[in-house]
């Protein structure tokens, strides 16, 4: 019994022993701030488990303490009201009377609460706005640094984990932060109409035995023209998420909503990209490039860490990750491509749900995009691919 067990231990930061009943009925506020400010200390306590408060018990260091007994009681409902109604937030606790050695005796206990807990008003001998604390066996007034900490160590006491979602450096798998600037180019292309047919060149030789495979593609210049404006536009981002807590998040999904109520914003998955155009169809390189099926079995098992949806004006992008142990970071494998028409802030209002957080974490994330547009016609469009092939193969 968890009461016997209290009894051979000694006065701390989760235990007080009070040999006579608290001054509460027909007592004015001095008395009454008493009990007021041992519930709040024990409440501010740094602890990981329950504190009590035994009542009509000496206390007997290196033995079980001696059971004195209450002759009178008070009441549980009458106590959470006097409490409640005086502090900035809700203060759990319990009061009950139990019988030990045949004698009676109170017992409050004050699980963990979220932290710190403060009067809004003066009452009796008690400030407001002040935060006490129990530390070991006496109580005194948090300072500063304490109150501080007070939040984030909440989480950590109740054994849930902290998780802060961030965007990452798609190809380094760094985080870069809650938010980020970016610049994309939006080329002014020429209409399709005025894009001439691709002809292959006189030159070819018609002879050629290969020339029965391959076949010219007239779209291919007005195709060039669209994947690059595709291209300059997107901008590649992943994500990740850090847990600085000492509990690990299991089975995570992360919702993140943007709003695209001006149908400016477009994401699409890597797998999505639209390939580079060729100028001539190659059926026997088609065919060699052909995945086998294992390989084509084994995309259908990967499964994917990020999903897309586009509902009505409002853009959902969906992360799973399995676990995220404590104190590690893990990072999206699969990246996203973001693109905007016009320069703004765009935001993403992300909540993270995992199996053993009690309620979802919200939070934001938001791109500053600025956006260049640029005139440019057909044939800077065949420079630019141009000057991309030397890159390439220069390095």
């Amino acid at each position: 019994m968890i009461i016997e067990e209290l009894l051979f231990e000694e006065e701390s930061s989760t235990l007080d022993f009070k040999q006579e009943q608290y001054s509460f009925i027909n007592s004015n506020d001095h008395q009454k701030s008493e009990l007021l400010k041992d519930i709040l200390a024990f409440a501010n306590a740094w602890r990981r488990n329950e504190a009590y408060i035994l009542i009509g018990v000496e206390e007997i260091k290196g033995s079980r303490s001696n059971i004195l007994g209450v002759d009178n009681d008070l009441d549980d409902s009458d106590l959470q009201q006097f409490v409640n109604s005086k502090t900035q937030r809700p203060l759990i606790f319990e009061y009950k009377n139990v019988q030990v050695d045949g004698k009676n005796i109170g017992i409050i206990k004050i699980p963990i609460n979220e932290r710190p807990i403060y009067l809004n008003k003066d009452y009796g001998k008690l400030k407001k706005h002040t935060v006490y604390i129990r530390r070991g066996s006496s109580t005194e007034i948090a300072t500063p640094d304490e109150i501080a900490k007070m939040g984030a160590s909440y989480q950590s006491e109740k054994n849930v984990p902290i998780l802060k979602l961030a965007f990452a450096n798609a190809e380094t798998k760094i985080c870069i932060g809650e938010n980020f600037n970016t610049t994309s180019k939006v080329l002014k292309l020429p209409k399709s109409t005025e894009i001439p047919d691709y002809q292959e060149s006189k030159s070819h030789n018609s002879f050629d035995i290969l020339a029965s495979h391959r076949s010219v593609n007239k779209n291919y210049y007005r195709e060039l023209v669209k994947f690059y404006y595709l291209k300059t536009i997107r901008q590649p981002i992943s994500f990740c998420i850090s847990n600085t807590s000492d509990f690990a998040a299991t089975d995570l999904k992360i919702e993140v909503l943007v709003d695209n109520t001006d149908d400016n914003i477009h994401f699409i998955l890597e797998d999505e990209l639209p390939e580079e155009p060729y100028a001539n169809y190659d059926y026997l390189n088609n065919l060699h490039n052909m995945k086998s099926l294992p390989e084509q079995m084994a995309d259908m098992q990967n499964k994917p860490d990020i999903i897309i949806k586009s509902i009505g004006s409002i853009w959902h992008i969906y992360i799973m990750f399995q676990k995220v142990r404590a104190g590690q970071t893990v990072f999206t494998q699969d990246t996203l491509y973001f693109s905007s028409k016009e320069s703004g802030e765009v935001n993403f209002a992300y909540n993270i749900f995992a199996d053993n957080l009690p309620s979802p974490i919200q939070g934001s994330l938001s791109i500053n995009v600025q956006v260049q547009k640029k005139e440019s016609s057909l044939e800077e469009i065949q420079e630019l691919r141009y000057q991309e092939f030397l890159t390439k193969h220069r390095s």
